[in-house]
């Protein structure tokens, strides 16, 4: 699998802007779904999940809703890790790697049964899923379009857009089916899911 937009075609012309080549849309979409979850389940997600685990659980809403800010600040800190996991264990390989964490921290958060386990899981979820869609998946990105870098940013920001429109309906969907643990444990597996196939579809 060779890197897209870094030389000309046969015909000594460089590819348009927008022929990433049907490898390169691969990653380009699968970028899109890494965004997704990122402003999914760590930034618009929450305001579905916050009220209703408090109400599911029995907690105080507001203490909940005040652990959503510290995680993710303490998550800034805890993602710069994963650039050096990378360099020592390979790029993919910590891709794949964290997906599968974070798809298992979104589980157990969604079924924490006391608030410093929800705590705890919270910032683990935020880091984990932060650490694979911009510290790894923009690094994936990268090494891909050497030459079209912002192009490719700029296409692949439509899974946050996408992520803002969708997830709460998705998220209440799930809740009329089943209720909060479930609905974020699904979200916890599709994570899962995608870091399967991330395996098996991206180099």
């Amino acid at each position: 699998m060779t890197q897209q937009g870094a030389t000309p075609d046969k015909a000594g012309k460089r590819p348009g802007m927008w022929d990433f080549g049907r490898k390169g849309w691969t990653v380009a979409i699968y970028q899109v779904v890494w965004f997704f979850f990122m402003t999914g389940m760590t930034v618009d997600g929450l305001n579905v999940i916050v009220p209703k685990i408090a109400e599911f659980r029995g907690w105080n809403p507001d203490t909940v809703l005040s652990m959503s800010t510290p995680a993710s600040i303490i998550a800034l800190f805890l993602v710069i890790v994963f650039g050096g996991l990378a360099k020592q264990f390979g790029l993919k390989r910590t891709m794949v790697g964290t997906m599968f964490a974070a798809g298992a921290a979104t589980i157990v958060y969604g079924n924490a049964p006391t608030i410093p386990v929800y705590a705890i899981c919270l910032v683990l979820m935020v880091t984990l899923i932060n650490a694979f869609a911009l510290v790894l998946g923009l690094s994936i990105c990268t090494n891909w379009f050497p030459t079209k870098k912002g192009v490719v940013m700029g296409f692949t920001t439509i899974g946050m857009n996408l992520a803002s429109a969708l997830i709460n309906q998705i998220l209440n969907q799930l809740c009329e089916r089943s209720n909060i643990a479930i609905a974020i444990s699904v979200m916890g597996g599709v994570i899962i899911v995608v870091g399967i196939l991330t395996q098996i579809f991206i180099k």
